[in-house]
């Protein structure tokens, strides 16, 4: 009430009521946010998340889409948008989402991971294997990525 501007306010009280299953008062208050601060890339993503949560699929994808035409910067945005498309079955979309999310951060695990199980799921080996490298370099011990490893023969 002080200062209408404070949207982290905002985004820490609509995950304060998410947490308390009060998903329309989080909405609500994203929906405050988005009002405040239009082009703000992290009010869509925020409120992605939620409408992810409440089934609504639509909306969230509009929202990812909306937080990744303002320039977002943070791969997490990226990771689960490209995800949602995957779970829709839009694999093209979701390449084309987690591919740029590397761009952002050539060298992110949660991305590599997500590009190189999609390409390995599309039977599409040789793709796999540039994502898969940068999960070596990173992570190399991780037994969940060595899996990937020895199914391209790394």
């Amino acid at each position: 009430k002080k200062d209408s501007m404070m949207n982290y306010v905002r985004f820490n009280l609509s995950a304060l009521y998410n947490g308390q299953s009060r998903n329309n008062d989080a909405f609500r208050i994203l929906q405050e946010a988005r009002a405040t601060d239009p082009d703000n890339p992290r009010v869509y993503y925020n409120l992605a998340l939620l409408q992810v949560e409440m089934k609504d699929t639509k909306g969230a994808l509009q929202s990812f889409g909306r937080a990744v035409a303002l320039g977002a910067d943070d791969p997490r945005i990226y990771y689960n948008y490209g995800l949602l498309y995957q779970q829709q079955g839009n694999v093209k979309e979701a390449e084309t989402i987690f591919i740029r999310g590397m761009k952002l951060d050539p060298d992110n695990v949660s991305l590599a991971y997500a590009l190189a199980v999609l390409y390995l799921q599309q039977g599409s080996r040789q793709k796999a294997i540039g994502p898969a490298a940068v999960l070596k370099r990173q992570e190399p011990e991780n037994p969940e990525y060595q899996a990937i490893y020895r199914a391209l023969g790394m």
